[in-house]
Order: structure tokens, then C-alpha cells, then sequence
């Protein structure tokens, strides 16, 4: 995961958006992924 958001930052024009967007639904991301037997 690290490496693609690498890669595609700086092509991104708008790249605080997209932190923004990535902060706020890995918080949601995470909760759902523990609810989720078959991601852990």
C-alpha cells in the first residue's frame, strides 16, 4: 500500500484532499476489516 500511495502522490494535484480522504477512511477501514474474519 505504501509504495502505490508513492507513486501516485505526486501526480496528484490534489494530494492533501486525497491524505485527508485516506485518513478519514482508514479509520473506517479499519473497523470494518476487524468485523471481517477474512481480512485479519
Amino acid at each position: 500500500m505504501s509504495r502505490r500511495r508513492g507513486a501516485r502522490l505526486p501526480a496528484l494535484p490534489h494530494a492533501r484532499t486525497f491524505l485527508r480522504v485516506l485518513s478519514g477512511s482508514s479509520r473506517i477501514n479499519t473497523t470494518v476489516a476487524q468485523r471481517i474474519p477474512g481480512l485479519n
